[in-house]
């Protein structure tokens, strides 16, 4: 194996699995880091709070840039990050030329989205006090289902279209499959006053 491709074969291996929201030079290498293979998704970072479905649409050309499906979430109170489906393997990586370029006021970061290599004993959680911020909402969560067995990651979904506030509905991962069965049997369960909607996440 040449020295060239052992480095760059070093490169895919330390991908970071969560991107960084900033720095022209960690942009760039998004793109020398991305998997040869690739995927028809790509995961959209640094975006503006205010940045709309519409904005990822046009910024990637539209139907005739190859885009079928957007998905906008918010990483932070004060940063957004999306997930853009293609057609093809091979307008995603065209998509993935726009790295670094300007939406509204920041550098998109892009990077090829992962796939998971397991399965993801995830459930949909609905119906707890919306009007708690995100971190008590968090630990009340993670307080309630704790007894189903470790919890591996939290998710609260926000309003990426206006304030970022809270909309309702949280997703809530766990290590093992025997604690997804536990965590539905909650389903209904009362948590200060509300009454939760657990679902097995499709």
């Amino acid at each position: 194996m040449s020295i060239a491709r052992a480095r760059q074969r070093a490169s895919k291996d330390t991908l970071p699995t969560n991107p960084p929201l900033s720095g022209k030079r960690k942009a760039e290498a998004a793109l020398d880091d991305a998997p040869a293979e690739g995927s028809k998704t790509l995961l959209a970072g640094n975006l503006p709070l205010k940045t709309l479905n519409s904005d990822l649409v046009n910024f990637f050309g539209g139907k005739d840039g190859g885009v079928v499906h957007v998905r906008l979430d918010v990483k932070t109170n004060f940063t957004c990050f999306g997930y853009v489906e293609f057609d093809s393997v091979e307008s995603a990586q065209r998509g993935l030329k726009l790295n670094g370029k300007t939406l509204i006021d920041r550098p998109i970061l892009l990077y090829f989205a992962r796939q998971r290599s397991g399965p993801a004993h995830t459930i949909f959680v609905d119906g707890f006090d919306s009007s708690l911020n995100s971190d008590e909402i968090r630990r009340s969560l993670e307080k309630h289902f704790s007894s189903c067995g470790e919890i591996t990651r939290i998710s609260i979904t926000l309003d990426c279209y206006k304030s970022g506030d809270v909309k309702g509905t949280a997703k809530v991962q766990f290590k093992e499959a025997g604690s997804l069965i536990q965590a539905l049997e909650l389903n209904g369960s009362d948590l200060s006053g509300y009454s939760l909607v657990v679902k097995k996440a499709k």
